[in-house]
């Protein structure tokens, strides 16, 4: 350990001791010898040794912590990925993943195209004439990328991992990724920072991301008279141990410099608390309850996790893959890592198939299910059910997947209520209407307008017509005096026609059971017939939205048994 990691250990307590004394979220700090080191041309290079056991953990049978859907957030810092590596995240709940360099290796390239993994490409350190020339050939050669991350911990020296560039530098090379983001329509992700012991060239330590930060951004003001830099995301690191003192790192820099934030490197290393990086199960753990968090706060934008391969089987068990260059055998913790969420996902599912299976009945009513499909719905639901309790974060995926298409698949065999046609209709497709020898008592409405009063909708005459009051929400009723039977419904609208409408039934005259709901009604002539052959003594049109400023309006309305 040398003398630069040990100073910044010693930096890491202070800093814990002062933030638990003000009541920070977490008596630990941040713990700078997590960083690896990689050189300033963007290649990974090797990590620092961290002792501990080398035995091969046991895999870890706590069950998934509860999450909820990653929404394209969740991404993986590399050195280097196989195919079949790559096929496995591709398979998962990662979407993004980086390697501190400006462009992958070509096999790596091919892949992630292949697979649909988005690389993000990184200026690692400062600008060179090399950086920038690899940087626009990557954005020509992959229109679809749309990021650029910025200098990789410029507050921390080469020795632990940083890229060591003064704020004034920094704010030099700044306008040049700004170009590039403009030439590129690239959004800009800022610094990536975290606390830091290290003196810089210009001889002063910026001990905190924000301290960094502040002078880079007013060195940038008085170099380019006045105006802020331009950024699109807060960047930060994290290796703290604790998952609720992550949660108050990232919300005290959301709010402060008001962006979203990228975490692009995280995982439980530190070593000035303990307790969270002596076994793959608490690493796992950690893990998952730091994830939960980003998940569902909109003050993340997207985050990746440390790392790829590394570490497997001793401190800090970070490790998702088994092995560099694996076959793509998961960790415990990798396995948590590619499909957290599922667990939550599942139990959604559930819930919404025992809803749709309480509903479901062997198509004795419009709108429902024929009974082979419910058994086989019923067959799927319950092997979900049998597996919702596993600890394998990849069989949670695939039963929820499973699942989802289950929910599909039924929801496509119901029963169609009606089906509609648009044919033209004459006055003698309205004559056979059930309506035609009742008398003008029979026919009642929320309101009519002048002489267009209900019982002009059932005379059989297209040029007479019924018109209701200049809102919504209007109605027309039929009362055939007994309870009849009927399945079509014919309507020849007049230009005041309603664009959203439902028929409904009653025995009474005041229950009403709404047996067709029509959303996307478009006038002229409609016929609707039923499934299933309905009855009742009451049948009312219900107008909901007008197409018009005017009334819910047709010439006629028919009403018949087919």
């Amino acid at each position: 350990m040398n003398i630069k990691r040990i100073f910044i250990i010693l930096f890491s307590l202070s800093l814990s001791l002062f933030f638990f004394s003000c009541s920070f979220f977490s008596p630990s700090g941040d713990d700078n010898t997590a960083s690896v080191s990689r050189p300033s041309n963007g290649s990974s290079g090797g990590s620092p040794s961290n002792g501990g056991s080398q035995e091969k953990p046991p895999v870890s049978n706590d069950p998934v912590i509860e999450t909820t859907d990653p929404e394209g957030k969740r991404g993986l810092c590399f050195e280097k990925l196989n195919e079949a590596e790559i096929k496995v995240l591709a398979s998962s709940d990662v979407t993004w993943v980086y390697n501190w360099g400006t462009h992958p290796s070509a096999k790596e390239d091919e892949l992630f195209q292949k697979y649909g993994i988005e690389y993000i490409p990184m200026q690692w350190g400062r600008c060179t004439d090399q950086s920038l020339r690899e940087l626009r050939e990557y954005y020509t050669n992959h229109p679809d990328c749309n990021y650029l991350l910025g200098f990789n911990e410029p507050n921390l020296g080469a020795g632990v991992g940083g890229s060591g560039i003064p704020p004034a530098d920094a704010a030099r090379d700044w306008p040049k990724l700004e170009a590039l983001a403009q030439e590129f329509g690239l959004k800009l992700v800022g610094p990536a920072l975290q606390f830091s012991g290290e003196r810089l060239s210009d001889g002063k330590v910026y001990g905190t991301p924000k301290a960094w930060m502040d002078a880079f951004i007013d060195a940038y003001k008085k170099q380019n008279g006045g105006r802020e830099p331009h950024y699109d995301y807060f960047c930060l690191h994290c290796y703290m141990n604790w998952p609720a003192a992550q949660e108050g790192y990232l919300k005290e820099y959301y709010n402060a410099y008001n962006k979203p934030v990228w975490l692009t490197e995280f995982c439980a290393w530190e070593y000035n608390n303990g307790g969270q990086n002596e076994s793959m199960a608490a690493q796992t753990a950690s893990m998952a309850q730091k994830v939960k968090f980003m998940d569902g706060y909109e003050g993340v934008a997207r985050y990746a996790w440390f790392m790829s391969s590394q570490n497997t089987y001793n401190i800090p068990f970070n490790s998702l893959f088994v092995s560099v260059n694996s076959d793509g055998s998961l960790t415990s913790l990798g396995q948590s890592y590619l499909n957290l969420g599922n667990d939550k996902l599942l139990e959604t599912a559930l819930t919404s198939a025992q809803a749709l299976l309480a509903a479901a009945k062997e198509g004795s009513q419009p709108g429902e299910y024929p009974a082979a499909q419910i058994q086989i719905f019923r067959t799927a639901y319950d092997t979900a059910l049998a597996g919702k309790n596993s600890s394998d974060a990849a069989e949670l995926k695939a039963l929820y997947e499973d699942l989802t298409d289950a929910m599909a698949a039924f929801e496509e065999s119901r029963i169609k209520v009606f089906t509609k046609s648009a044919a033209a209709l004459t006055a003698a497709d309205f004559a056979t209407s059930l309506t035609k020898n009742l008398s003008a008592a029979a026919f009642t409405a929320s309101s009519s307008e002048g002489t267009n009063t209900a019982e002009k909708a059932f005379d059989a005459d297209l040029e007479s017509r019924w018109e209701s009051s200049h809102s919504d929400n209007q109605w027309l009723a039929v009362d055939f005096g007994t309870e009849v039977e009927f399945n079509t419904f014919r309507f020849n609208w007049e230009a005041a026609y309603s664009s959203a409408f439902s028929i409904e039934i009653s025995p009474n005259g005041s229950d009403w059971t709404a047996v067709l709901d029509v959303n996307d009604c478009s006038g002229g002539s409609e016929t609707y017939r039923m499934t299933l052959m309905q009855s009742a003594r009451y049948v009312r049109f219900y107008g909901k939205t007008r197409s018009t400023a005017y009334g819910h309006s047709f010439w006629e309305w028919g009403i018949s048994k087919e």
